[in-house]
C-alpha cells in the first residue's frame, strides 16, 4: 500500500474527491437524494510545520450532479 501511494501521490482534496466518487458509485442505487455524506482527509506532514486537511459535505443529489454525466 505504501509503495502504491508513493507511485500515485495525491493532494488531500483529490483524495476527498476520489472517496466521494467511489462512495457514489457504490451506493448510487441505494441512497436517497437527501442523504448527507461527509468525507475528510488529514495528511500528517513530516516536512512541513502543518498538516494538510480537506473536507467536503454534500447531499447524494450533489454527488449525482458531480459524478453522473
Amino acid at each position: 500500500m505504501v509503495i502504491k501511494a508513493h507511485k500515485n501521490p495525491l493532494f488531500v482534496e483529490d483524495s476527498v474527491r476520489m472517496m466521494l466518487n467511489n462512495f457514489h458509485d457504490k451506493y448510487k442505487d441505494k441512497l436517497s437524494d437527501n442523504a448527507v455524506i461527509t468525507s475528510r482527509v488529514e495528511s500528517f506532514e513530516s516536512i512541513h510545520p502543518h498538516n494538510a486537511f480537506a473536507e467536503s459535505t454534500a447531499t447524494f443529489s450533489d454527488l449525482r450532479g458531480w459524478f453522473e454525466k
